[in-house]
């Protein structure tokens, strides 16, 4: 993360991708009751809230979509997670397995959910106006993210969560949301990558090489939209183009599909366990999820990664947290950023009024 935190500045479009065990659980309103209109939401916020993450990616690159010379073209950063004891989608898991994630370590030596977040608040990525954040139909990725930083649950609602993504995001953009605006191309974010000419470097559905794929298909995504629309600045391109995650507010294609099939099971198992949602792992492990972003069967012969942090195309160091000032992890809390807050100065341990305090305990999200 240090050397992310050093790059920021002058390759400040960063993609990120995510791997969580599956879509487990269904929102308890979904029982007798009339569809609400933030339903994709209130999905994802019944499986943040009570998984685990397993896995981060992130890629970055200038505005010109050129990565650092002579640095990774992307980081992996593999999280603690006990497969034998979290709740999981039996498919999911397996597809994970299949492209290489090596869940024993996970569970012995992944980094604790509550350093990965104290480490985002001081890299300079988030809460920083100049940065620009790219994600394939990131929903669960921002969700996920958000969850460690709030230190947590999301919140109620579609309109609430989306103020919490513009506090800490600030500029982002979906590549699935964009590629709607362009009739000649569909399809996942492989096909998609296929479409666009780029290549992949690493395995699929690992986070570091989604991630950079995603990064590179952004930018061929932004160059042909600029054709399409006669726009001749980036900067008017992506005003347009910001601040909407697929899927999560506006009707998605084959929404009432899947809806009616989660409707179906929640009648059918009818089962809530202590989160108060409906737990759908131990009856329907070998059907396949409807509403998962990635269902393009893996790749084989996975190639094994280094563990902690992945670094594609270069050898990597073991991930040892070390804090500015020897301080104690960060708490994050019930983060609220004030206006004008500067993440530089959390890159070098002086955290501002609101945001100084020492960790506590964060429920839920992996101690």
């Amino acid at each position: 993360m240090h050397v992310i935190s050093t790059l920021v500045d002058d390759f400040n479009y960063i993609s990120m991708d995510t791997e969580f065990p599956g879509t487990v659980y269904l929102p308890p309103i979904l029982q007798n009751q009339d569809i609400p209109h933030d339903f994709e939401y209130q999905m994802i916020k019944a499986n943040c809230d009570n998984l685990k993450l397993i896995q981060v990616g992130i890629s970055l690159s200038n505005q010109h979509g050129q990565f650092p010379k002579g640095k990774p073209t992307a980081w992996q950063f593999n999280l603690q997670f006990d497969e034998d004891n979290e709740q999981s989608v039996q498919d999911s898991m397996k597809l994970l397995k299949d492209s290489g994630l090596q869940f024993e370590k996970h569970k012995s030596d992944g980094i604790p959910h509550h350093v990965f977040a104290a480490y985002l608040v001081q890299s300079g990525l988030i809460l920083n106006s100049r940065n620009h954040w790219i994600t394939f139909h990131g929903g669960m990725d921002f969700g996920y993210l958000l969850k460690l930083l709030m230190g947590a649950k999301l919140p109620p609602n579609y309109d609430d969560f989306k103020l919490e993504l513009d506090k800490f995001f600030i500029n982002y953009y979906d590549c699935k949301e964009i590629k709607k605006e362009i009739s000649s191309l569909s399809g996942g974010l492989k096909q998609l990558a296929r479409d666009l000419g780029v290549e992949r470097v690493g395995t699929m559905h690992q986070a570091g090489s989604d991630a950079q794929v995603t990064l590179e298909v952004y930018f061929k995504l932004r160059s042909k939209l600029k054709q399409t629309w006669l726009i001749d600045s980036d900067q008017k391109l992506e005003d347009k183009i910001k601040g909407k995650v697929y899927g999560i507010q506006d009707i998605i294609f084959n929404e009432e599909q899947y809806i009616d099939q989660y409707k179906h099971e929640a009648t059918l198992l009818d089962f809530k366990d202590q989160t108060g949602c409906v737990n759908r792992s131990k009856y329907f492990q070998s059907q396949a999820n409807p509403t998962a972003k990635r269902t393009t069967p893996t790749e084989q012969d996975a190639a094994k990664q280094p563990f902690h942090m992945l670094q594609i195309e270069q050898s990597h160091q073991q991930f040892i947290p070390q804090f500015p000032n020897q301080q104690q992890h960060i708490s994050i809390g019930n983060l609220m950023p004030n206006n004008g807050y500067d993440s530089n100065l959390a890159r070098q341990g002086m955290v501002p009024g609101n945001l100084n305090y020492q960790y506590q305990s964060l429920s839920g999200l992996g101690q």
